[in-house]
């Protein structure tokens, strides 16, 4: 019999993986001023700039809404697990706004 289980996650961005934080960056219309592996900085058309250094997080300046760092927060998540069920060899189907469903295949 299958065996069914939702898990749901909190998601920290001080440990975040840099490359899935970039691609969440550029997804959320933000455009990459600069990129190494432990701090990527990055601004949007209403002069927004967001900073994330690993092992502390994002900070945001400028004319920023408090949805900026819950929409990259979402969008990372999506990003993270899509990576980790595609390297596993699972599918991934997006089921709500913010759900998904990983299936083995």
């Amino acid at each position: 019999m299958p065996c069914d289980s939702v898990t749901t996650q909190s998601v920290n961005l001080a440990n975040a993986m840099t490359e899935l934080v970039a691609d969440a960056m550029k997804a959320c219309g933000f455009n990459l001023r600069s990129k190494t592996l432990s701090r990527i900085t990055a601004r949007n058309r209403d002069w927004t700039e967001v900073t994330w250094v690993k092992g502390q997080g994002l900070t945001v300046l400028g004319n920023s809404n408090p949805e900026t760092i819950t929409k990259l927060t979402q969008v990372y998540s999506q990003k993270a697990v899509t990576w980790a069920a595609q390297r596993a060899g699972w599918q991934v189907q997006q089921t709500g706004a913010n759900t998904m469903t990983v299936t083995r295949r």
